[in-house]
């Protein structure tokens, strides 16, 4: 994971607005190559644009409308595991109705301007509970305080404090990453170095997961490197794709976990992982992008098993990639330029030729929506 994407992931932990986008006027994408003739499946792409609006969008960029229910909330959005939900930072949700169509969803989430919602997971519980965050001033906090919040009653609960945090999509509690405590000779870097992983649930001792020690080891880091620890859980909750990244530096590794913290696989540091790393809709395969040896390459991993790589063109640095609902094809877009958007589409189901699309689309895509056409 390279430097921007920590700075990025640690300024909406702190609700600092990080998007490097530009405001822009929506305009009809046009695709480089046809997306419905490399065998891509149809849908809507959910994106956000430079102004903090939702689009939707159809795979190749074109046919984008604005919901106009929907204001400008200039902020990123989480897409909820089964994409039935968005969550805005300050808690409140939007909903996905047929056609598919995007309107408010009222919840009990108190709206103070002090937390804001985990990113970029913070569903639990199958979807009941948001993990909040009292987020303080600045890029991130190892100190942040964490509560898990019903959304139907408003209740909140503290978890304690924590660094980087992910909802558990099982349980009304949340994957987090444990700050290393500070040393008054360390010298300044971009994120906070984490000591371990934790499961916490209300009212109950955290479940150690694993350490930063360990978690070092499985990608080939040096014993000595400080290192922060990112989760993410699968849609089930049943795995969590930890990515361990130097505290300074860019060459991160992946180790994916079982929820007892057994190990199930890993990619080593030296793949250099950029961006954030996406599950597939049935948490079997795993997508990310990697610095690659001649430049960024997309990588769809089955956990434990099989992989694949795609290169992707010029421009594609830290990204986004979203999952078609049936997990056969994945869109990636770079954090790093505007609204127009340098996306690429790939057909990875098995037996896939592997052709990619260039697409200029909308926004950054946040979710795939299943829609006329979408197989």
């Amino acid at each position: 994971m390279s430097a921007g994407a920590l700075a990025a992931a640690g300024g909406v932990a702190a609700a600092v607005v990080f998007w490097p986008f530009s405001p822009g006027a929506l305009h009809s994408g046009r695709a480089t190559g046809s997306a419905h003739s490399a065998g891509l499946p149809g849908g809507r792409i959910v994106a956000l644009t430079g102004t903090g609006s939702f689009v939707l969008s159809s795979p190749d960029g074109s046919r984008v409308t604005r919901p106009n229910a929907l204001r400008n909330f200039g902020q990123p959005v989480s897409a909820a595991p089964d994409n039935h939900y968005f969550s805005l930072p300050n808690g409140e949700l939007v909903a996905v109705r047929q056609g598919p169509a995007l309107a408010y969803l009222a919840t009990k989430v108190a709206n103070d301007g002090s937390t804001f919602a985990a990113w970029p997971d913070p569903f639990a519980n199958h979807d009941r509970d948001e993990i909040m965050l009292r987020a303080y001033p600045g890029y991130e906090s190892a100190a942040n305080p964490v509560f898990v919040v019903s959304l139907a009653t408003g209740r909140s609960v503290p978890l304690g404090t924590a660094d980087r945090v992910a909802g558990d999509p099982q349980t009304d509690g949340a994957f987090v990453s444990v700050a290393a405590p500070p040393s008054p000779s360390a010298s300044a870097t971009l994120t906070t170095a984490d000591v371990r992983l934790e499961l916490r649930q209300p009212a109950r001792p955290g479940t150690l997961l694993a350490t930063s020690v360990s978690l070092r080891a499985d990608v080939g880091l040096a014993s000595s490197l400080p290192v922060a620890l990112w989760p993410y859980p699968d849609p089930s909750g049943r795995t969590i794709a930890v990515v361990v990244a130097p505290a300074s530096g860019s060459q991160a590794g992946i180790v994916v976990l079982s929820r007892s913290g057994r190990e199930l696989g890993s990619i080593s540091a030296s793949a250099g992982i950029r961006g954030f790393p996406a599950w597939s809709p049935s948490g079997g395969s795993l997508a990310f992008v990697s610095a690659g040896s001649s430049g960024p390459e997309l990588h769809v991993w089955t956990v434990g098993g099989r992989s694949s790589a795609w290169k992707l063109p010029p421009g594609h640095g830290d990204e986004l990639c979203v999952w078609s609902p049936s997990g056969s094809a994945v869109i990636c877009a770079s954090m790093a330029v505007a609204d127009s958007q340098n996306w690429t589409a790939v057909k990875v189901a098995a037996g896939a030729a592997g052709k990619s699309v260039a697409v200029n689309g909308p926004g950054l895509p946040v979710a795939w929506l299943a829609g006329s056409g979408a197989r």
